[in-house]
């Protein structure tokens, strides 16, 4: 037998106001109520456990900020590069493409994407990420060691077996 206030849930009104929330760019931390200080602090440990070389355990650290925060692109770049480690070069580039997205001045997630595209055996979309790095890089003085590794990337990709030459 139904409670009286399982009988009053409208469940069209409530996925409705969900689906306004989002549309707005709510997300899952605002709703829930977590606060930045919380969201920091599991940012710092998913950071931790990274650079102690516990991608795995990194990774659920930064997916659970991403799932509640889908609109914070450093999450994505954390969770891209998590998953680079764990080899699972698809995913990385699907998760810097969206830390893209949301940031079209950042060079870093093309940057990443590209040595995912040689990884994944595509030298001439890599090469073509990269010669996006390079203009995105140019005259940046904060991006030059980035410009000179993409540089180096191009030459080697262009020279060997199955590149751009």
């Amino acid at each position: 037998m139904a409670s009286t206030a399982t009988a009053d849930f409208d469940v069209d009104k409530v996925t409705s106001q969900v689906v306004d929330l989002f549309a707005h760019g709510a997300t899952l931390k605002d709703i829930h109520g977590y606060s930045d200080q919380e969201f920091d602090a599991l940012y710092a440990l998913g950071y931790n456990l990274y650079n102690q070389g516990k991608f795995g355990e990194a990774l659920q650290a930064f997916g659970w900020l991403l799932m509640h925060d889908q609109l914070e692109r450093k999450y994505y770049k954390a969770f891209g590069s998590c998953l680079q480690m764990l080899k699972r070069y698809e995913e990385a580039v699907r998760n810097y493409s969206m830390a893209s997205i949301l940031d079209l001045t950042d060079p870093e997630p093309t940057f990443h994407t590209a040595e995912c595209m040689v990884a994944l055996g595509m030298p001439k979309e890599a090469i073509e990420a990269l010669e996006m790095v390079l203009l995105d890089t140019k005259d940046k003085p904060d991006y030059q060691v980035m410009n000179q590794r993409a540089r180096a990337m191009i030459e080697l990709l262009g020279k060997a077996p199955g590149g751009a030459e």
